[in-house]
C-alpha cells in the first residue's frame, strides 16, 4: 500500500497535466498563474468549514473553507473523494483555497510541494465551475513566494484559528496580518478565526464551532 505522501505526489503530477491540458499555465518556478476570472469578485456572507457545508443559512452567498485538520483533508483526496467536494462546492458562492499544511520546519523543498499541491488542487475545483477566495497560508518566506498570484483577487482570506493558543503566534501572525493588509488596500482580507487585525481593509468571520457554543447561526 502507497504511503499518503506517495499517492499525494502522485495526485498533484496527474492534475497538472490534466489542467495544462485545459489552458492553464506554469510558471518557470512551477506554480501556476491565476487569471482573474478565477477569483471571487465578492466577499461571502458566511463561511464554514467543508464538513460543515450543510449548516449553511444560504448556500448561494456562503463560502466554503478547508481549515480543518489534515487528517481530514487528506481524506478528500482519496480516490473519487476530489471529484466529489468539487460537486459539492458547485453549490455555493465560492471557496477559500486548500489548507494543507505548510509546516516552516520542513526543508524548503517540501514547503514548496505543499504550496503547488494546495494551488493545484484549488486549480482543479476552479476549473470545475467554482471561483475562489484565495488562502493565504505562509511559508518560511512569509508567503512572498507566492502571494504574488493573487494580486488581482478582490478578495482574500487567512485562517487564525491557532493564532491564540500561543502568544509568540498570535503575534507573529498579526504583525504579518497587518502588513498584508497594509500593501494591499485594494484587496479585502478575511480572517477566519479570531479577529487580529482590525483596519479599513479586514474583516473576520468567527469559527464555526465558536458560532454554536454561542448560540449563532
Amino acid at each position: 500500500m502507497k504511503s499518503k505522501s506517495e499517492n499525494l505526489f502522485e495526485l498533484i503530477g496527474s492534475l497538472i497535466e490534466w489542467e495544462k491540458t485545459r489552458g492553464v499555465v506554469f510558471k518557470e518556478t512551477g506554480l501556476p498563474i491565476f487569471e482573474t476570472w478565477m477569483f471571487a469578485s465578492e466577499a461571502p456572507n458566511e463561511m464554514l468549514p467543508y464538513r460543515h457545508r450543510n449548516a449553511a443559512l444560504e448556500k448561494k452567498t456562503a463560502s466554503i473553507c478547508f481549515y480543518e485538520p489534515d487528517v481530514d483533508l487528506y481524506r478528500r483526496l482519496e480516490e473519487g473523494k476530489l471529484e466529489l467536494a468539487s460537486s459539492e462546492l458547485k453549490k455555493f458562492g465560492s471557496f477559500v483555497g486548500f489548507d494543507l499544511s505548510i509546516f516552516t520546519d520542513f526543508i524548503t523543498p517540501f514547503q514548496e510541494f505543499y504550496v503547488l499541491a494546495n494551488l493545484v488542487i484549488d486549480l482543479f475545483f476552479i476549473l470545475n465551475g467554482k471561483r475562489m477566495i484565495p488562502n493565504l497560508r505562509a511559508d518560511e518566506t512569509g508567503g512572498a513566494s507566492y502571494f504574488g498570484l493573487f494580486e488581482k483577487a478582490p478578495v482574500v482570506c487567512c485562517g487564525t484559528l491557532g493564532c491564540s493558543l500561543r502568544k509568540r503566534v498570535r503575534d507573529k501572525n498579526t504583525l504579518l496580518i497587518s502588513r498584508y493588509a497594509e500593501k494591499h488596500q485594494d484587496q479585502l482580507i478575511i480572517q477566519y478565526g479570531p479577529n487580529l487585525v482590525k483596519a479599513d481593509n479586514t474583516t473576520a468571520f468567527p469559527a464555526f464551532g465558536w458560532r454554536m457554543n454561542h448560540g449563532q447561526r
